[in-house]
């Protein structure tokens, strides 16, 4: 039994099958082209999902990369004037949200109209990614904002020292290099130094979001304390253009792409090896979802994320 499960895990590795790319290395594998609504015209609006945390290597976030950058780089598909960014997603790593965003923007520098159309949930990083659209639109039931930085970190001490006995032992060549430790609470020099970072990636998002909205710095920083909005509330402040259904995103990304553009979307064909991963998480009494938060609260780790 103990060779079989060796020989599954080993195969599973080699094949990529739990992690096939990173947020660096995005490709698109098994993905086929489907159509949501049919056109006449030879233009087309491709739907990009965003759904979830948004994670470096898992979740629908390397996927959206891929796509983007094979828009802009190869063209492809071809005859693409617009993209609707479905965005259903409280954030996630700060560096991955950047990328999306990033993506979006040299899209955008070719041309390329973008529609943020949300779901449930737009926050934090959701939004970060949505800032740069050229039209947002949000459900009657949407929940966006969430404008602020999280680093999660937690005091161990009592648990780790007091009940397993565990000590840190680590030998550092600075002050500052095992800062934060769930070893022991912060210092009020360390917490100074910790949040400076936070503040600094703050700013940055301020500055995503007032560039993609045409709002002034300060008028961001008003409603950027971390709280969400409902839809008509984030209307209501600049943050959203439409409230709306699925009809009415792709009404707005065919103004941008034609009346008459043909709407489609990349449906993925997992391997088998891939259906059989997929099953043993499904098994999991942990969701997915929360796997995913867990693997990126093992280490301080800044997120643009909505974690109420």
């Amino acid at each position: 039994m103990r060779a079989t499960a060796c020989g599954c895990a080993v195969v599973l590795l080699l094949v990529g099958c739990g992690r096939p790319y990173t947020t660096e290395e995005a490709r698109l594998a098994n993905y086929q082209l489907e159509t949501v609504e049919r056109g006449r015209g030879p233009a087309s609006v491709l739907m990009i999902p965003v759904h979830g945390i948004i994670a470096p290597d898992e979740g629908a976030a390397p996927a959206t990369i891929a796509m983007l950058r094979q828009l802009r780089t190869e063209g492809r598909p071809g005859g693409i004037k617009a993209v609707i960014l479905h965005v259903d997603s409280p954030g996630g790593d700060v560096t991955t949200c950047d990328v999306i965003a990033d993506e979006i923007r040299k899209c955008r520098q070719k041309g390329i109209k973008f529609v943020a159309f949300f779901g449930d949930l737009a926050a934090s990083g959701g939004y970060y990614v949505s800032a740069g659209a050229d039209r947002i639109v949000a459900r009657p039931t949407s929940i966006a904002g969430s404008i602020g930085v999280i680093m999660m970190h937690f005091d161990a001490q009592k648990l780790l020292t007091e009940k397993l006995g565990v000590r840190d032992e680590s030998l550092t060549s600075g002050a500052y290099k095992e800062v934060p430790s769930i070893f022991r609470p912060m210092t009020a020099e360390e917490r100074a130094y910790l949040q400076n970072i936070v503040n600094s990636l703050y700013e940055h998002f301020v500055k995503v979001v007032a560039d993609g909205r045409k709002l002034k710095p300060e008028e961001v920083r008003k409603l950027a304390d971390g709280r969400v909005y409902t839809a008509e509330e984030a209307k209501r402040l600049g943050l959203v253009d439409q409230i709306g259904q699925r009809d009415e995103a792709i009404a707005a990304a065919r103004e941008f792409a034609g009346s008459d553009a043909t709407v489609v979307f990349y449906r993925r064909q997992p391997s088998f090896l891939e259906r059989l991963w997929e099953g043993e998480a499904k098994a999991s009494p942990v969701p997915r979802e929360v796997q995913t938060l867990m693997r990126l609260a093992v280490q301080p780790r800044l997120l643009y994320l909505w974690r109420p």
